[in-house]
């Protein structure tokens, strides 16, 4: 059996099976020198691996998956405290309540009364993507704006202008999407060296933009192929999926990209995300009623929500312009490759002739909402639900699921809360 064991870091469902062995003595002494010696590795290319899968450090994950088992028990046994204490891998009935009022700022009897539930499920899957958590310095630098009729690409076309302008350039490179600039797309050059023609590279296409200070602080970062299709998707991966499961959250700083070059040529880029540790998990809420309603549209095939999407701004911005001014929540549901997208316009639907343009997103009684500060993976995030559903004795229709997007403060970043309905059997 150990030999079986002994390469646990060096095959390909490594991650999985440490996870496993995690669960199997989840309530017993267990910390990173155990798995360590369990797999045979350093504690060091432990912490590394660990974080590079699952975004949590091996204490931060042992302590949360403790903490949500023994919640659920308080929130659906009718175990004493002091036993689900004991069942749980905590000392004692005040370890216990010391853990909880910590982690969600009430008592496992306040805990219990409420509608809300803590849940923390097991890491599932391997990871797409080597993340890295580190201290990191992104270095002062000159700022050089881009604009480029298409967005894809438009990292290596920023790079070409520069290489053409400033062949002799050998410092450091990073870069970010800047967003639109009337019909066209803008990306952001900065440079290191401080020693550039600038009427050359604004002779080019680079205006300059100013100098940009030092930035030190924690990062995640991904090393990904120069590949405009596999930089999108380690993004995707980075912000969406692998941070929405971490301990940490975004800062809202600026983000980057850095081109490393050999031989004047891009071979990687190594993306840059500013993070911090998250102050706690958010909860699963029971939501009875929800009253809320949309203009949609739906769409299938490829392209699909974009389709879905435009269908739906065009449609009001040609009869109700009000509503896509002022409405900052947004509405997605998906099935297999077909979408349903829309705008809420509670209001605005009740003038007659609205109808074919009605959507009643809340058609079931109660639901389960779980909210993130960052837009989430729609599948990692249905995916929670329907696990917590499951686990809790709740009927969940998956077909019913959306979420809703909340740009409030921000669209760049906006806040996403998932939606799930269940059935509530009536006593």
């Amino acid at each position: 059996m150990i030999n079986h064991e002994i390469n646990i870091f060096n095959s390909g469902d490594c991650v999985w099976r440490l996870l496993r062995f995690i669960e199997a003595e989840l309530y017993g002494e267990i910390d990173a020198q155990k798995l360590a010696r369990f797999g045979f590795v350093s504690t060091a290319r432990l912490y590394r691996d660990f974080y590079s899968a699952t975004g949590h450090s091996v204490k931060e994950y042992v302590r949360k998956r403790r903490l949500s088992n023994a919640l659920a028990l308080v929130k659906s046994s009718s175990l004493k405290f002091t036993e689900i204490a004991a069942n749980c891998g905590y000392s004692s009935q005040q370890s216990l309540n010391r853990t909880v009022k910590k982690a969600i700022g009430t008592t496992p009897s306040a805990y219990k009364a409420t509608d809300a539930f803590y849940y923390f499920p097991p890491y599932e899957g391997g990871p797409a993507h080597t993340v890295a958590v580190a201290n990191e310095t992104i270095p002062a630098a000159s700022k050089f704006v881009y604009l480029h009729p298409k967005l894809s690409g438009i990292e290596n076309a920023a790079l070409a202008v520069l290489s053409e302008a400033a062949p002799e350039y050998t410092d450091r490179v990073f870069g970010r999407n800047a967003g639109q600039s009337g019909n066209r797309f803008a990306y952001e050059l900065y440079l290191t060296d401080e020693c550039q023609d600038f009427n050359a590279l604004s002779r080019c296409g680079l205006s300059y933009a100013g100098e940009t200070p030092r930035r030190a602080g924690l990062f995640a970062s991904i090393a990904v192929a120069n590949d405009a299709e596999k930089i999108s998707g380690a993004w995707d991966y980075l912000y969406s999926v692998w941070l929405s499961r971490s301990m940490f959250e975004y800062t809202g700083e600026p983000y980057f990209e850095e081109f490393l070059r050999r031989a004047n040529k891009v071979k990687k880029l190594r993306l840059f995300l500013p993070i911090l540790k998250r102050g706690g998990t958010p909860a699963i809420r029971l939501i009875k009623n929800p009253s809320m309603r949309f203009a949609v549209s739906s769409a299938a095939g490829p392209g699909a929500e974009k389709k879905a999407s435009r269908m739906i701004v065009n449609f009001l911005a040609a009869y109700y312009p009000e509503i896509v001014k002022t409405s900052r929540e947004y509405y997605v549901s998906r099935e297999a490759d077909s979408f349903v997208c829309g705008i809420r316009a509670d209001s605005a639907l009740d003038i007659p002739g609205a109808a074919e343009a009605l959507q009643i997103a809340t058609e079931g009684e109660y639901y389960l909402r779980s909210d993130s500060e960052t837009p989430a993976d729609y599948g990692t995030a249905l995916a929670k639900l329907l696990t917590f559903a499951s686990e809790n004795g709740f009927r969940a229709d998956a077909k019913g699921a959306f979420a809703i997007y909340d740009a409030g403060e921000s669209y760049d970043d906006p806040k996403m809360a998932m939606y799930v309905p269940v059935r509530i059997d009536k006593k």
